[in-house]
């Protein structure tokens, strides 16, 4: 395979040959269309030659170069040998050094290396010289060479022999065609159609043929193919970029990929040489930067690993076969490290084996809980909680241990040390002179014996639930939180509990002079009692609120413009009310004497009549009301009721031309003339200078509450209930 060469010229001049070999040589000129085709092929092929100038027509066949020829390249003149820098033509590159020719590598002396094909009758002699005409080597599309300058012998300066071109086969031609077509199956110089004569013969199924520029790199190879990728040729000089070429090897999987290029860690495509390829170079995801896999025993020390010694069943040598460094706890017993066992998880200090990798022994301080009851290390022996046996130091062992105050080695309890090997005292079981009871263990404050050996009574600070207290406080104070019987506290008990009630009176009767919460009666407490004439009202209270249809909320300013301001009405008897002849009449107290402003009074008999407690909202349109709510609409979207300073509304029905309920808000109201009612007043009792700032809105508290008294019925409210119950 040829990996790199140096161009030659053929130095061939189609018709210049053609009819040389015809006997009618033109006369040689210093111009014409031969002597740019010669230029131009020379200067294309980089090997610098001379040819003669002979104004003869050309042909689309290279000129082949000889004695004489003319060249972009500096020549000799008299021998037409040419020299030139040993520069590869297609890719520019030197081996650089001092190489050997024919090793298929172009050295800075060569001009050419085809490797084993280097021979004097192909494009690379075996001097690793370009063959071209001249040099008396009879190169590819050479008829002849004989090497020297003489035009008019048997072998002409332009390598064609002088008998060419007549039709006939001389024994010195391969062909004679006779014509002076370079594409055929015989070329001018008279040989026969060969790769790497300069000229694609389609007879001999050539693609391409750059003549000495043939390469298995170029663009052209040395078998006249077209470089493509997949023809096992490396195509990288010129405009190829090919970095591979296995030809049907090419693929997924191999080492070169279909656009020949190598298949490279990473890429995601495992090659022949990679164990894996996960399309990155990120460690620890199982495939390592250089595609190998991560993994314990590969002699790699992958992350999350230590270290990795291939595994080799030592684990004491310094890795483990789980390729981490020795330590206990790793189920590897390493007598290096001082170990006399490991079991890995199950390492306990209440086991077999310690945390410490150690043999659990008696004495070490570790409860072995299989096979001791305690163990105190050095504090082990006689007299210790331990004894030296890693049993436990019990009661009646006639070992006296910690905690006991003796041990006597019986089970009688009469002597100087019970049972439980404590001396004889309350606590101990036993009832002994002085103690009024002794229940041992279940001795306790809250129960039937104390732990002072004493029966419970009151008065001792334990609450005993099981004589009956539930509360015990030391004292026989009677107006405290537990009483003299040591009982809870609580209305009802007749007893008055020092600053928490008023009074107890120890009955359930709410109407009498003390109430069932232990209080003293008032007008706010929700109770008729007293002398009350109704619940919170009448007698020492306020007055009773009248039942009837009311003004019962009023919003009749927002911020900005007023489009959400409404008059509430609320019917608070026990009957439906008629609203015939009811209207609310809107009344401007700014003036003297105060009068109705436009629309003057607002009519409610479109909703026939109001169910008792049922609510009505006079709003504008596009006011929205809870269901079950009646609704009467202003006559504009807003700005219909005046924001005071002062100014009134009248609820009156001019059927019976009667006031119902009124409200002057803003300051004071004088008495109005309303047509069909008469001169009445609008400020019910006691005036008061109640005010909506913009962001509440006017309301009856408690709801609906008509004492007939503007200053104490009505109140700011923040919260908004249109069609809803008033709250603060």
């Amino acid at each position: 395979m040829r990996l790199t060469r140096r161009p030659r010229l053929l130095g061939l001049t189609a018709c210049a040959l053609w009819l040389g070999a015809c006997g009618d040589p033109p006369a040689t000129t210093t111009t014409g269309d031969t002597t740019g085709e010669a230029t131009s092929q020379a200067s294309t092929s980089g090997s610098p030659t001379t040819v003669p100038t002979t104004d003869i027509p050309t042909t689309d066949s290279p000129t082949t170069g000889g004695p004489g020829s003319t060249s972009d390249a500096t020549t000799s003149g008299t021998t037409g040998d040419t020299t030139d820098a040993t520069t590869d033509a297609t890719t520019g590159d030197t081996t650089g050094g001092e190489g050997v020719c024919g090793d298929g590598l172009l050295d800075a002396d060569e001009q050419c290396d085809d490797g084993p094909d280097n021979a004097d009758t192909n494009s690379c002699t075996s001097e690793c010289k370009n063959n071209i005409c001249g040099d008396g080597k009879l190169g590819p599309g050479e008829g002849c060479d004989d090497g020297n300058d003489v035009d008019d012998d048997e072998c002409s300066n332009l390598c064609a022999l002088t008998t060419c071109g007549d039709g006939e086969v001389a024994a010195s031609e391969q062909c004679d065609d006779g014509n002076p077509d370079n594409t055929d199956m015989c070329t001018v110089a008279c040989t026969n159609a060969i790769c790497s004569d300069g000229f694609v013969q389609d007879g001999i199924d050539e693609q391409c043929d750059d003549g000495p520029d043939n390469a298995d790199n170029a663009a052209c190879t040395t078998e006249c193919k077209q470089n493509v990728c997949g023809d096992g040729n490396v195509y990288n000089t010129g405009d190829g970029d090919e970095a591979c070429d296995n030809g049907v090897d090419n693929g997924p999987g191999q080492l070169c990929t279909a656009d020949c290029q190598d298949n490279v860690c990473g890429d995601g495509d495992k090659n022949p040489d990679e164990e894996c390829d996960d399309g990155n170079l990120d460690p620890a995801d199982g495939c390592s930067a250089v595609c190998q896999l991560e993994g314990c025993g590969n002699k790699i020390v992958d992350p999350g690993e230590a270290c990795d010694d291939a595994k080799n069943g030592d684990n004491d040598d310094g890795c483990t076969d789980v390729c981490q460094l020795p330590a206990c706890g790793d189920s590897f017993i390493q007598p290096s490290l001082g170990e006399t066992c490991d079991e890995g998880g199950d390492n306990s200090d209440n086991a077999a084996c310690t945390l410490a990798c150690q043999d659990a022994t008696c004495g070490d301080g570790l409860l072995f809980s299989e096979q001791e009851q305690c163990d105190d290390g050095k504090d082990n022996g006689p007299g210790k909680s331990c004894n030296a046996s890693c049993i436990t130091n019990i009661c009646g062992d006639g070992d006296k241990g910690p905690g006991e105050a003796c041990d006597d080695g019986n089970k009688v309890d009469d002597d100087n040390c019970t049972n439980v090997c404590k001396t004889p005292a309350c606590g101990d079981g036993i009832k002994q002179q002085g103690e009024q009871c002794d229940k041992g263990l279940q001795n306790d404050n809250l129960g039937a014996c104390t732990l002072a050996c004493t029966l419970p009574v009151c008065g001792d600070t334990f609450t005993q639930p099981g004589v009956g207290e539930q509360c015990d406080d030391g004292n026989l104070l009677d107006t405290d939180t537990c009483t003299a019987t040591c009982q809870n506290a609580k209305c009802g008990d007749t007893i008055v509990w020092a600053g928490m009630e008023e009074c107890d009176d120890g009955n359930q009767n709410n109407l009498d002079a003390c109430t069932n919460g232990c209080k003293n009666p008032t007008c706010f407490d929700g109770l008729k009692n007293q002398n009350e004439t109704a619940t919170d009202c009448g007698g020492s209270c306020k007055p009773c609120s009248i039942a009837g249809l009311v003004i019962n909320e009023v919003d009749y300013d927002q911020p900005g413009n007023d489009t959400a301001e409404y008059v509430e009405i609320l019917n608070t008897t026990n009957a439906p009310i008629s609203l015939t002849g009811v209207a609310l009449a809107l009344v401007n107290c700014s003036t003297n004497p105060p009068a109705l402003y436009a629309p003057f009074t607002i009519s409610l008999a479109g909703a026939v009549s109001i169910n008792p407690g049922q609510y009505l909202v006079i709003a504008p349109a596009a006011f929205a009301v809870p269901g079950g709510v009646l609704k009467v609409n202003f006559a504009g979207p807003g700005d219909q009721v005046q924001n005071g300073s002062p100014d009134g509304l009248a609820l009156v029905n001019t059927t019976t031309m009667t006031l119902l309920d009124a409200l002057s808000y803003e300051g004071s109201c004088g008495a109005i003339n309303i047509p069909g009612i008469g001169m009445v007043s609008i400020v019910e009792r006691m005036a008061a200078n109640i005010t909506d700032p913009g962001a509440g809105a006017l309301a009856r508290i408690p709801n609906g509450y008509d004492g007939n008294n503007l200053a104490t019925d009505w109140v700011l409210s923040n919260t908004l209930t249109p069609g809803l119950a008033n709250v603060p």
